[in-house]
């Protein structure tokens, strides 16, 4: 992020950012690589699983992804069983509702549709696990 926000002055070239469940209270110069919200900076996709939806957290184009938690960006819920993760989410944001690894599938081939063309648009309407909450008109 740091490398991307001062890319303008700089021989680095960032051509976009992928962010999961971006802490934009921590900031960590989220804002200024992404442009401040008034265009500018580099393309950016993030998702956001459903308790950083709720908080209202957008940045770029926003995917929230539906029934994910927290702790769906990481392998832990693919590997580990549901009856203790689901579970553990009473606790802790362990796993959401969605089908672990239907999620990192959508997740996955979003992603790469937005890494390989540089357009957070072709990451758009290819899950129903993940809805357009910012960033572009569907």
């Amino acid at each position: 992020l740091l490398a991307s926000s001062l890319a303008a002055g700089s021989p680095v070239r960032v051509s976009g950012l992928l962010l999961h469940d971006p802490a934009l209270g921590m900031n960590g110069g989220i804002g200024a690589a992404a442009g401040g919200g008034r265009g500018g900076g580099v393309p950016t996709l993030s998702y956001v699983s459903d308790e950083y939806d709720r908080a209202g957290v957008r940045c770029g184009t926003t995917l929230h992804t539906v029934g994910g938690f927290h702790g769906n960006f990481v392998d832990a819920a693919l590997w580990a069983p549901r009856w203790v993760m689901r579970p553990l989410s009473a606790v802790i944001p362990a796993a959401g509702p969605s089908d672990p690894l239907e999620l990192h599938a959508a997740i996955a081939a979003t992603g790469a549709a937005f890494l390989a063309s540089g357009r957070p648009s072709s990451a758009l309407g290819s899950s129903r696990l993940l809805e357009l909450r910012g960033g572009l008109s569907s």
